[in-house]
């Protein structure tokens, strides 16, 4: 037994070596080739704050999600800072005035932390803009934090393809009981531990395993090179970069009339627990970069779902953002400098156009005026 035991130590004594090296001696962000990966809260989500890690700066040269370690790769230097509460912020001791609860487009996947959504919303209206996300309204309701010092106006941005897929409220976070009540604050104190934190981080990092995950991810590209390609695929022969898709034509399908009813149900009672906060609501729905690029598909179909979603919450009496017309004219006017290329997420250029409708809607203005291209 005592033999069994020595050989199982030394069998395991490299691997231990080499997870005390990732985590205690290497970068954070050594084996993933974006930050999202890195920072990312990945098994100890009840003892950790937020979705990422809390105070956190990184800088780093990114790829695309959709073409990364391919020679359709473009890379790109971001910089990306979270708060102590673990969402892509940088800790500011303002309660927010606005909160913009959404998805990696809210995030900023792909962008710097000055081309955010939040942070372009705040220096056009010169109020604390929050960013949490990636999040659902439900984790909204459940952060004491947020709904004791209640924002002025919540946002729910999401992209088009996830509109059908809303999360519905959870009745014990709407109108909760005073001992749901009781147990939502324990859970935020604990949260809040910073040295709790502190061991948490690692431990999590360690149950990630990315040095792991980014050898077995090389093997399996060399193994593809050599078996299935046999050479390496040749670069675009223009200087100028590929537009490259996630779903293509299936992003562009009809959308059964049952999905689209659905979703009004679900951002009406957004809609009406909000009011009744006391809160305004505004309903950001991002279009696919297939509905708006759909000209460079095979199909080159237009999809309508979008469409006919804006039109139903506003005559519902849900304040809606067009950001698909707003897109649609840009495009016509600009070309292809929404999203990026080599990524499913919006550009620099198309959360500017959001953040300028958003404004011009929370300050009264008449929605739609985009002023031209920033250069």
């Amino acid at each position: 037994m005592k033999k069994f035991v020595t050989k199982s130590i030394l069998f395991a004594a490299p691997f231990v070596v080499l997870a005390l090296v990732e985590i205690f001696a290497l970068p954070l962000d050594f084996f993933t080739f974006r930050v999202w990966e890195s920072v990312k809260v990945d098994t100890l989500k009840n003892i950790l704050p937020g979705y990422f890690y809390p105070r956190i700066s990184i800088t780093k040269t990114e790829q695309g999600d959709i073409t990364h370690h391919t020679v359709y790769a473009l890379e790109k230097t971001v910089e990306w800072h979270t708060d102590q509460f673990g969402y892509r912020n940088r800790d500011d001791t303002r309660a927010p005035e606005i909160v913009i609860i959404g998805d990696s487009n809210t995030v900023g996947t792909g962008l710097t932390q000055s081309d955010t959504l939040s942070v372009a919303l705040e220096s056009r209206l010169g109020v604390r803009v929050y960013s949490f996300a990636p999040a659902s309204l439900n984790v909204f309701l459940r952060d004491r934090q947020l709904t004791h010092d209640k924002p002025r106006v919540v946002i729910v941005a999401t992209i088009e393809r996830d509109v059908p897929s809303l999360r519905t409220l959870k009745p014990e976070l709407t109108y909760p009981s005073v001992l749901e009540r009781k147990f939502m604050e324990l859970r935020s104190a604990i949260k809040g531990f910073r040295s709790l934190q502190g061991v948490a981080v690692p431990v999590d990092r360690l149950f990630k395993a990315n040095m792991l995950h980014y050898y077995r991810a090389s093997v399996r590209r060399a193994i593809t090179m050599v078996f299935l390609h046999g050479e390496k695929i040749p670069p675009p022969k223009q200087n100028i970069p590929s537009m490259h898709f996630l779903f293509g034509d299936l992003a562009v399908q009809d959308v059964p009339p049952d999905q689209l009813e659905r979703a009004l149900t679900v951002v009406k009672s957004y809609n009406d627990l909000l009011k009744s906060m006391d809160i305004r609501f505004i309903f950001l729905p991002i279009p696919n970069k297939e509905n708006i690029y759909h000209d460079l598909l095979p199909s080159k179909k237009k999809p309508v779902f979008l469409g006919q979603t804006i039109d139903a919450m506003r005559k519902k009496g849900i304040e809606t953002i067009d950001l698909q017309s707003a897109f649609d004219e840009a495009y016509r006017r600009n070309g292809p400098v929404l999203y990026l290329p080599d990524d499913t997420h919006w550009s620099a250029e198309g959360v500017r156009i959001a953040a300028e409708l958003l404004a011009d809607a929370i300050s009264g203005k008449k929605e739609g005026k985009i002023s031209p291209k920033s250069r």
